[in-house]
C-alpha cells in the first residue's frame, strides 16, 4: 500500500506540474483512473492505517490541471477528474481555501457535474403544502450531481464537528452518540464554531449546495442532509437566529427538532465515495424551513459559481 501511495503521489505531481502531460488526454485519463482507484482502495483501510489523501490545495490543483486537459466543454477527462475528487474524503479544511480558489473549484465541479447528466432546475413542489415527504424517485444516487451534493454536505458537517472537537472533552464522544436531531446538532456545535472560516467562503458553499439541491429537486432523498448543512452554515453562528419564526407560527428549533441528525455527525461515519442513503429514515422536511433557507441565501446576493453554468 505504501509503495502504491508513493507511485500515486508521483503521478499526481506529474499531472499537475508538467504541462506536456496535460496535452496528452489519454495519458491524463490513465493517471486520473489510477488516482481514483488508489483513493478507493485507501478508503477501505482501517482508520489507524496510512491513507492516500488529497488536501484542499491538492484538490484545487487537480481541478486546474484537468481543466487544462479538457479542451472541450464536455469530455471524459473532466468527468474522470470530478470522479477522482469525489472519491477523495470530503475535506473538513475546505473552508481554509482561498476564496478565489474556492470559487473557481466549485464552478468547475458544478459545471462538470451538470454536464455529465443535464437536469432541469426544479421548483419546490406543491408550494402550498405544509409538509413535504422525502421521495426516492428523482435523480439516481450515483449521478455526479448527487455525489457532489453529498460530498459538499459532508465537508460542511465534518468541518463544524471538527471545530467542536478542537475543544475536546471527555464527554465529547458520548455527546455525539446522543445527537438525535438537527436541533441537537446545532446546539452541540454552538456557540461560534467555525469563526476562522471566511464569511465569503461559507456563503459560496451554502449557495452551491442550494443550487445543486435545486438541480435534483426539493423532494430528493438528499434534502434532509443538505438542509442540515445549510442550517449549520446559515443559522448556527448567531444563537438569536434560532428564535425566529419561519411561518405557520412555528419556530425554527421546532422544525429542526423534526429532522434526524445527519449520519455524518456519527463518530463511526466514513466516506466511501458516495454511500447510498436508501433505507435511512429521515421523516419529513417542513416546506417552511426550506423557504426560510431560500430567503437567507437570496437576500445575501453576490455572484456564485453557477452564474456562468448553463
Amino acid at each position: 500500500m505504501e509503495q502504491l501511495s508513493e507511485l500515486s503521489s508521483h503521478l499526481y505531481k506529474l499531472l499537475v506540474g508538467v504541462d506536456l502531460i496535460k496535452e496528452q488526454r489519454i495519458l491524463c485519463n490513465s493517471i486520473l483512473q489510477i488516482l481514483t482507484l488508489m483513493l478507493k482502495i485507501s478508503q477501505k483501510r482501517r482508520i489507524y492505517q496510512p491513507h492516500f489523501t488529497l488536501s484542499e490545495e491538492g484538490l484545487f490543483q487537480l481541478s486546474e490541471a484537468v481543466e487544462v486537459c479538457s479542451n472541450t466543454r464536455c469530455n471524459s477527462t473532466a468527468f474522470l477528474g470530478l470522479q477522482a475528487v469525489l472519491m477523495s474524503t470530503p475535506p473538513a479544511t475546505i473552508f481554509r481555501m482561498d476564496q478565489g480558489k474556492l470559487f473557481k473549484f466549485l464552478r468547475w465541479t458544478v459545471a462538470t457535474a451538470i454536464q455529465s447528466k443535464p437536469t432541469k432546475v426544479s421548483e419546490a413542489e406543491d408550494s402550498d403544502s405544509h409538509m413535504m415527504a422525502v421521495s426516492e424517485k428523482k435523480t439516481p444516487e450515483d449521478s455526479l450531481v448527487s455525489k457532489l451534493l453529498r460530498w459538499l454536505t459532508a465537508s460542511v458537517i465534518l468541518r463544524k464537528i471538527s471545530c467542536k472537537l478542537s475543544k475536546l472533552n471527555n464527554n465529547s464522544f458520548l455527546e455525539r452518540q446522543n445527537l438525535d436531531s438537527l436541533q441537537s446538532l446545532l446546539e452541540y456545535c454552538e456557540p461560534g464554531f467555525g469563526d476562522d472560516a471566511g464569511c465569503g467562503c461559507e456563503d459560496v458553499i451554502a449557495a452551491s449546495i442550494f443550487y445543486l439541491l435545486q438541480m435534483l429537486g426539493f423532494s430528493h432523498t438528499l434534502l434532509p442532509s443538505a438542509v442540515s448543512a445549510l442550517c449549520l452554515l446559515l443559522f448556527s453562528d448567531s444563537p438569536s437566529e434560532s428564535e425566529f419564526s419561519v411561518g405557520f407560527g412555528i419556530s425554527l428549533p421546532l422544525l429542526c427538532s423534526k429532522i434526524h441528525c445527519p449520519a455524518e455527525a456519527n463518530p463511526a461515519w466514513r466516506w466511501v465515495g458516495g454511500p447510498s442513503l436508501a433505507g435511512q429514515n429521515f421523516g419529513y422536511i417542513d416546506l417552511a424551513l426550506v423557504k426560510h433557507i431560500t430567503g437567507h441565501i437570496t437576500s445575501r446576493g453576490g455572484t456564485y459559481p453557477w452564474n456562468s453554468v448553463r
